[in-house]
């Protein structure tokens, strides 16, 4: 079987010369060591996929992602710099790349990942210290039909269906369609499988996975701006406005409460309409409408409004939010969950 090539971009030589001796058992490596001469390389001989630095003397690595991009769409892109952040990361994303390592490098981590966009068959992997949304991407960007199962460590179960770059359906042991792909993106430890396409998958979602995978990433950085202004607000103990401030940013959400668990005293009650405060909830409550319960949240939905429950236990605190229908039940969690750490350093 004829080996895939590789194409190894960085202007320090011995991590060019190092990685293509680990990978070269399996794959044909090419090497440059600037932008320059990988683009004559590309233009000369294919290439499957290259790993290029970032930083480097003259033209740089997102240079490199944009001619691939306008020149050769199909080959896949692993980016690597000394020089890691939260914004170099999303530019990355942004331009187009399905993978990012900060320097040093687990060459067996690369290797891992460049027999994921290869393998025919189904792979599995672990997903503590990793983003679910950067594996999502790999997977688009490969352009394969396929079933990834999630498991998160509760025990929930969650599958994305994928046919060619475009996000079919979704479900969990609770929802289906777009709710239940955020709620599979907002987990944040367990493992995942990528097996065959399931045989008939009801298309109920129909979105190019890219496409989505850049609006998640396009509203995070907005909360982590909005975040950072609440963290302000925990360091000087103003209780007050930082719930304010969340509850605001928790957007569609006319009712917020935080009270202690076992004694029952409130903390904060913000309420901007009576009609979505708890005491009208309950009235309408049913158990049998709880779509979602776990050891430490738990979700209602009602005819007009969701609720998420979820409690600290670290310091005894239940955190309410009541949302107006329709809304996208699955980013508020992500919202939330930006929060809980700043509400268990302030309250104690």
């Amino acid at each position: 079987m004829n080996k895939r090539n590789i194409l190894i971009v960085d202007d320090e030589k011995n991590i060019v010369m190092s990685l293509s001796d680990f990978l070269e058992a399996d794959y044909n490596c090419y090497k440059a060591y600037n932008v320059d001469e990988a683009i004559q390389i590309m233009t000369d001989s294919p290439v499957d996929v290259v790993i290029s630095d970032i930083r480097m003397p003259g033209k740089t690595g997102f240079d490199l992602i944009r001619w691939l991009k306008e020149n050769k769409p199909k080959t896949k892109t692993i980016m690597m710099t000394a020089y890691g952040s939260d914004s170099v990361k999303r530019a990355i994303r942004k331009e187009g790349a399905i993978f990012y390592f900060e320097k040093p490098i687990d060459y067996s981590e690369i290797r891992n990942i460049i027999e994921h966009i290869f393998s025919p068959k189904g792979f599995t992997a672990d997903l503590a210290g990793m983003d679910l949304i950067d594996m999502m991407q790999i997977l688009g960007f490969s352009g394969k039909d396929c079933t990834v199962i999630v498991r998160n460590r509760l025990g929930e179960t969650g599958k994305v269906f994928l046919k060619n770059s475009v996000l079919l359906n979704a479900e969990t042991d609770f929802n289906t369609g777009l709710d239940a792909f955020y709620d599979i993106i907002k987990w944040e430890s367990g493992s995942f499988s990528v097996s065959a396409l399931e045989g008939d998958v009801k298309p109920e979602i129909s979105f190019s996975l890219e496409h989505l995978l850049l609006e998640i990433s396009r509203i995070r950085d907005e909360s982590l701006r909005e975040y950072e202004t609440a963290k302000e607000m925990a360091v000087a103990g103003d209780y007050s406005d930082f719930f304010k401030e969340m509850k605001d940013n928790l957007e569609e959400c006319p009712a917020l409460y935080v009270k202690k668990g076992k004694t029952g005293s409130v903390i904060v009650s913000l309420v901007d309409d009576q009609k979505y405060s708890i005491e009208s909830a309950i009235k309408d409550y049913n158990p049998d409408k709880a779509s979602k319960i776990k050891l430490d949240e738990m979700l209602m939905t009602l005819e007009n409004s969701y609720i998420i429950i979820q409690q600290l236990n670290s310091i005894d605190v239940i955190i309410t939010a009541i949302f107006k229908k329709p809304c996208n039940i699955g980013l508020k969690y992500l919202t939330i969950s930006k929060y809980k750490p700043l509400i268990e350093g302030m309250i104690k």
